[in-house]
């Protein structure tokens, strides 16, 4: 399945987010978001050291808040050595819109925005990608 996405960041006014720097990491970890990936101590441990603002709680809460997978594989890949590696399949995203407007509402960046499937046009079909 291939898809677009439209991200929009909401910066909080304390905080610069150069969108050339930072969208490689945004869309990644959007994608990534629609993963399935399963909650863990191991996926905890592996990844809270890399967040040293985000509590244990919050990182718990925001990993399980999934409303279901659109992607059946995991995202997340973590080694033996304690690296992790994230390979979101966005080679499959063909279209992308990126905007940064600084009006997050809380202490944190916010992101608002659609996944949406892309079919191919058939001249002879019609109804399915």
């Amino acid at each position: 399945m291939n898809f677009g996405v439209r991200i929009t960041v909401h910066t909080t006014k304390s905080r610069s987010h150069k969108a050339i720097s930072n969208s490689e990491f945004v869309i990644d970890g959007t994608i990534a978001a629609f993963h399935h990936d399963q909650l863990s101590d191991e996926l905890v441990a592996a990844l809270l050291p890399k967040l040293p603002a985000v509590t244990e709680r919050e990182f718990r809460h925001a990993l399980s808040c999934c409303a279901g997978p659109v992607f059946p594989t995991p995202a997340v890949q973590i080694f033996k050595n304690g690296s992790v590696q994230i390979n979101p399949a966005d080679d499959r995203c063909w279209l992308g819109e990126y905007t940064v407007r600084q009006d997050s509402t809380s202490r944190w960046p916010e992101l608002t925005g659609e996944l949406s499937t892309i079919c191919p046009i058939r001249s002879r079909s019609r109804g399915s990608c």
